[in-house]
């Protein structure tokens, strides 16, 4: 299994969007989404710990507060996004202003969410994901990347893929937003959508509804380990 899939597939992700997108997006080949868990047998992940991360700040800041978050699994992290428009966009240590690609699909990618200087805290747009494995996810702002905004879930403390080396690469490669404008579908882009696949809508009313099955409905696959689920409400 590539590493790009390991980091892909490795969440469950579901949005609240108050700004306006277009409504489902696509998700990697192979990957369904199930609103229950009568659609097959796998296990839900329990529910953990709410990390939250600042996407901009009222002053328009073009910064991720705090830009690192040590997640277990089953935690989630939730992104709110401030004026005026920003996206989360998941990249590779290598590559951090490029969304991640490979032959299994493209990384998670929220599109380009616009904010209003006007709006009340309460009414932020929010995007969130549960965290079904321990290794590193590095993610960006695609339009702001190439100044170093630039954040990590659970990145090395020491050796070669230190969170101050990846902001490093994102100055020294820098980045433009490559055709983001809004309207962009919010998460799982890339990929043609498995057979039978869905987007569940309406935030999840259980941890039994962020059940992750394989495109076999094994959830023990090496190719497959876990599920994208995007909810919009619109």
């Amino acid at each position: 299994m590539s590493k790009l899939f390991r980091f892909c597939l490795g969440l469950v992700i579901w949005a609240n969007i108050t700004s306006p997108l277009s409504s489902q997006g696509t998700l990697p080949p192979g990957v369904t989404s199930a609103t229950n868990n009568e659609t097959g047998g796998s296990k839900a992940i329990p529910l953990g710990k709410t990390h939250i991360i600042r996407v901009g700040d009222m002053s328009a800041a073009k910064v991720f507060t705090p830009p690192t978050v040590n997640a277990k699994v089953g935690d989630t992290v939730k992104f709110l996004f401030f004026p005026k428009a920003h996206s989360v966009s998941q990249s590779t240590f290598e590559n951090p202003c490029q969304i991640a690609s490979g032959p299994e699909g493209k990384g998670f990618h929220s599109g380009l969410i616009p904010v209003d200087q006007n709006t009340k805290s309460d009414d932020l747009p929010q995007w969130t994901l549960q965290v079904l494995v321990p290794t590193p996810i590095w993610f960006h702002c695609a339009p702001h990347c190439g100044g170093g905004m630039v954040g990590a879930i659970n990145p090395p403390t020491s050796g070669d893929q230190t969170f101050e080396k990846f902001v490093d690469n994102a100055k020294k490669t820098g980045g433009k937003a490559k055709n983001l404008k809004t309207g962009d579908p919010a998460g799982g882009r890339g990929g043609e959508a498995g057979t039978g696949a869905t987007l569940q809508r309406g935030p999840p009313k259980s941890a039994s509804d962020l059940a992750a099955l394989g495109g076999d409905g094994n959830r023990e696959s090496d190719d497959i380990n876990a599920e994208l689920i995007l909810t919009q409400n619109i």
